[in-house]
């Protein structure tokens, strides 16, 4: 299933300070894309049932000696006004192209195409295909057909026999992702190639593919919203405004915008799972450790039971068991991981001109905490080394007491074979809050923009929108809420029975949804991260003090 050993751009090492650091001046310089052409509207009128109206008709009738006023009931039939419903044609966009044989509204409305879901057993064809299907969930159901492909796809698509995707993370981490790759290829013959990459890769190659105008990955993976606006800045993706019609637009939470739109258009089609961080503690060892199964509330309060805990560990399990699981080598990661007690202080990374500081007060007392865990071993300093399926897993096989995590790690948490140490022996906790009397706070673990590269042909173009327009379908976000466990923008499936009867943990992660947080930083954020997590790694490791971490990266990004 993977991309065949070919001598490719995609095989090409790439340094990645050179990548991130020629995407940041990308991001800075560019001038803002504009839309290709102009956008002329089209418009569909369906047809409205007739309206009953009734109507008083008054009547004088003279006689010869009297006059008489009759009143009679007339019922009469008005036709309501059509609703008005604004269509983009896709070659105002795009220009001529085999896309103009397809018809969105055919052979039903495009809403209706969207919303259909059908529920059952996973087919063993899907299974054969990823072995890993087989194991995700016991009971092996979820959302196998029920979207409709639009008429006219097979004339766009001619002779395209596959698409290639570089995938933000292993596919096993991914089913949902992968039973959408399997409908696809189902409903069109159509196969989809991935290859599995680390967030902090994948990134810096999609830059190097884009930059060199190479074919070589159809659908582009965005990981970050903020890649959204270098991208669109640069000309790297084709520009959607068609796809989004406000009728269609209905069916999602209006933060479909923030992870699609800059500057006023559409970039991205559909998208991968928004989640935002959420703890887990282990029920047994807090209550070893502390007498207790009271969960913390505050940030303060869970560093002192974390202290506890490892105590607990090593005096009880010995060598190898840890306080607090942690992904130390993803940047991003642990940048974030960081915002999250920062935004319960009301602390700002991007000043009122768009800077990036890490010099704020609270900024240094988020990271003072954190590498004093480190100093003290309730962090294992391996954890400098664990990337961020890493982290969750060294809490999964039992190893951990702690984890802060993506919220769909509630769902292989709860699988045996997925999380065979912590059975029945795991608590998933509210958004803390700093300490008492600040607010709870949480921020987003990843948002994933699926897009379109302008440097393929015509007729792979047209295959990515049948791909996009499936996998932002209620078909393929089934499996992404009900199924893998992530979060979904597609609203109305939280109200679906079949859904909320299997979200595991629901109530702490609806929490999680309510108080996450997301920033729109500047361009220059990747190799913000970068800077700063080298000097925190540093302070982690006892070279240099956090004051000192703190001020050499706040030099370094300012010179970006």
């Amino acid at each position: 299933m993977n991309l065949k050993k070919e001598d490719s751009i995609l095989k090409r090492k790439v340094s990645r300070r050179y990548a991130l650091s020629t995407a940041a001046k990308i991001g800075i310089s560019a001038v803002v894309a504009g839309v290709v052409g102009g956008i002329i509207g089209y418009t569909i009128k369906p047809t409205a049932p007739p309206a009953t109206t009734t109507v008083t008709k008054t009547t004088t009738v003279t006689g010869p000696a009297t006059t008489t006023t009759v009143t009679k009931v007339v019922t009469k039939t008005v036709t309501a006004p059509a609703t008005t419903i604004k269509r983009i044609a896709i070659s105002d966009i795009w220009g001529p192209g085999p896309w103009d044989s397809i018809n969105w509204d055919k052979p039903l409305a495009w809403p209706e195409r969207l919303r259909r879901v059908k529920i059952g057993k996973i087919p063993d064809h899907w299974i054969d295909k990823f072995p890993f299907l087989e194991t995700y969930r016991p009971d092996k159901i979820a959302a196998i057909g029920g979207y409709v492909l639009p008429e006219g796809w097979k004339e766009a698509v001619k002779g395209v026999d596959k698409l290639r995707f570089l995938n933000y993370g292993g596919m096993p981490h991914d089913p949902a992702t992968a039973m959408g790759f399997a409908a696809f290829e189902d409903l069109t013959g159509i196969t989809i190639e991935y290859e599995e990459m680390e967030e902090l890769t994948l990134w810096e190659k999609t830059v190097s593919i884009l930059t060199a105008k190479s074919p070589e990955i159809d659908i582009l993976d965005l990981t970050a919203v903020y890649y959204t606006a270098i991208v669109a800045k640069r000309h790297w993706a084709m520009p959607l405004d068609f796809f989004w019609p406000e009728d269609v637009l209905a069916l999602y939470s209006p933060a479909v915008k923030d992870i699609g739109m800059y500057n006023g258009h559409w970039w991205s089609g559909a998208y991968i799972s928004t989640k935002p961080f959420m703890p887990f503690i282990r029920k047994s060892w807090l209550k070893e450790a502390t007498g207790s199964t009271r969960l913390p509330k505050t940030w303060k309060e869970l560093v002192s039971v974390l202290r506890k805990i490892s105590k607990w560990a090593k005096e009880k399990l010995g060598e190898g068991y840890y306080g607090w699981a942690v992904p130390g080598k993803d940047y991003r990661y642990m940048w974030r991981i960081c915002t999250v007690p920062f935004f319960s202080l009301g602390g700002e990374l991007v000043t009122p001109d768009g800077k990036i500081n890490v010099t704020s007060k609270e900024w240094r007392m988020v990271n003072k905490m954190l590498v004093d865990l480190f100093k003290e071993g309730v962090i294992p300093k391996e954890a400098l080394g664990w990337s961020w399926t890493e982290a969750p897993e060294v809490f999964g096989r039992g190893k951990a007491g702690f984890v802060l995590a993506g919220t769909v790690q509630a769902v292989r948490f709860s699988n045996p074979k997925l999380s065979p140490g912590i059975q029945n022996d795991w608590l998933p906790m509210e958004p803390l809050s700093w300490d008492v009397g600040y607010p709870k706070a949480t921020c987003e673990e990843s948002s994933q923009a699926l897009m379109i590269s302008p440097f393929i042909s015509d007729e792979k173009k047209a295959a990515v929108l049948l791909f996009l327009d499936l996998y932002r379908s209620n078909q393929a976000q089934w499996n992404e809420v009900a199924y893998e466990g992530n979060e979904t923008l597609n609203v109305p499936l939280y109200e679906r029975p079949d859904v909320t009867e299997r979200l595991v943990a629901g109530r702490e992660r609806r929490l999680a949804v309510q108080y996450s947080r997301a920033v729109m930083y500047p361009p220059i954020i990747d190799m913000a991260m970068k800077i700063w997590h080298e000097w925190f790694q540093r302070a982690a490791l006892g070279e240099v003090s956090v004051d000192e971490a703190l001020e050499n990266a706040q030099e370094e990004i300012n010179k970006l």
